[in-house]
């Protein structure tokens, strides 16, 4: 697989390297270099091989060290590089953790809708793969808040959020955390 990578691809995977420090967010690292890798699109390669290629670019330090010493010809396609990064920098208990930050999710002291909201969107975006159902996620976040914002997230849906859908749910959420913003 040979093709040429351009200068700005080049600078914005070096500009958001990850080095497996312990501040960093593997499941972002991934969502940063897949929207990088969907800018360019050449000819005859596909996109395993293409985000075989360019995924070393994106990483430095250990994280580079870890991906040289993978034994050659052991990864043949993305998605087993993808796993393979997966299991050395998001293992079990990670997971496991950031899920159970997702599923007991509590508004905190001061905390507005929409700043709890944001940051219940966040816990989601740092574990991809959670496996949960938007309604187990709406349930979560809803049991989570403040009798008061419960009570006028239950006003608003006309009497109880119980009644809603996922979808509704949600929109009901963005719509009145975005008014309260």
């Amino acid at each position: 697989m040979v093709f040429d990578i351009k200068n700005g691809v080049m600078m914005n995977l070096k500009s958001n390297q990850f080095s497996c420090k312990e501040t960093e967010d593997c499941n972002a690292h991934l969502k940063h270099f897949l929207d990088v890798c969907n800018t360019i699109n050449p000819t005859g390669v596909s996109k395993s091989d293409k985000r075989l290629k360019l995924f070393g670019y994106s990483l430095t330090g250990k994280a580079r060290d870890w991906l040289d010493a993978l034994p050659s010809g052991s990864i043949e396609t993305w998605d087993q590089l993808k796993r393979e990064f997966l299991d050395r920098y998001f293992p079990t208990a990670k997971y496991l953790a950031r899920k159970k930050e997702i599923s007991s999710f509590k508004q905190q002291e001061g905390e507005v809708l929409y700043d709890a909201w944001e940051r219940s969107k966040l816990l989601l975006k740092r574990c991809l793969g959670h496996k949960l159902s938007e309604m187990d996620i709406m349930q979560a976040f809803t049991t989570g808040l403040k009798p008061d914002t419960r009570m006028l997230l239950d006003a608003s849906a006309r009497g109880t959020m119980k009644i809603k859908i996922a979808d509704e749910l949600r929109a009901l959420i963005d719509n009145m955390s975005l008014n309260e913003y």
